[in-house]
């Protein structure tokens, strides 16, 4: 039996192979390079030398000091320091000293005053709070001058005796009171009634000025300084009735 596919390789392997120049030059050429890096001389890296400096050590004696003249030590010498004197004491004036085998009598000092008893208690702390007949007396004005209140019980009977308190009440309601276009001279009077803790309890016009943007002024600063401070402690009454006058 003939083998096709043999025969085939048979005839491609008898064809010529018109590369087979380029094949051997190439292989050539690879086995020079690779003979020359096996056989050449090897690179061998130079080393880096320095300079080098020799230095000798050793010890130095020192210098011999000449001896110094007497006159240049006594010039070198620090001049001593003046001597210090003692001051003398000042002598005594004739008048100032005591004859002799007399004491000087000491300086009599002025008689105190008998201490006494408990400081006087003024008529108001000590007897309770004064009377009055009407509610004008105890009135108090405001730094300004344009606010005056006069307080005391409802029916008028006792006063406020607590000025610091009524103080202190001007001047935030006048901090809270604008007055409005209106003649000079122009004034009304509000009535309001605070129990101990500051809280209006009534609030109205008593006596009117007859311009009711005047009187509708003083009311406002009234309600927005609301609530007022407490009453103080020593305060008897439950309530405070306070006359509050607007004007000039």
């Amino acid at each position: 039996m003939i083998d096709e596919i043999g025969q085939e390789l048979d005839r491609r392997w008898a064809e010529p192979w018109p590369w087979r120049s380029s094949l051997g030059v190439a292989l050539g050429l690879h086995l020079a390079v690779v003979v020359a890096v096996l056989v050449g001389p090897s690179f061998h890296r130079r080393p880096l030398i320095l300079p080098s400096v020799q230095v000798r050590l050793g010890v130095v004696a020192p210098a011999p000091v000449p001896a110094a003249s007497p006159r240049a030590a006594s010039a070198t010498r620090p001049a001593a320091p003046p001597p210090v004197v003692a001051p003398r004491p000042a002598p005594k004036s004739p008048k100032s000293a005591a004859p002799s085998g007399r004491q000087p009598k000491p300086a009599s000092r002025a008689a105190l005053p008998a201490p006494t008893g408990a400081p006087p208690v003024p008529e108001t702390a000590a007897d309770g709070p004064p009377e009055s007949g009407g509610v004008g007396a105890g009135e108090t004005r405001s730094a300004s001058g344009t606010l005056g209140v006069s307080s005391g019980t409802e029916g008028g009977d006792t006063i406020f005796p607590y000025a610091y308190y009524l103080t202190r009440l001007l001047g935030l309601i006048e901090s809270n009171w604008f007055r409005p276009p209106s003649p000079a001279g122009t004034r009304c009077r509000v009535l309001c009634r605070l129990d101990r803790s500051g809280r209006l309890l009534d609030t109205g016009i008593e006596e009117s000025s007859g311009i009711p943007a005047f009187d509708r002024a003083a009311l406002r600063a009234v309600y927005s300084s609301a609530p007022l401070p407490p009453l103080p402690q020593g305060w008897v009454g439950s309530t405070l009735t306070l006359h509050l006058e607007f004007g000039p």
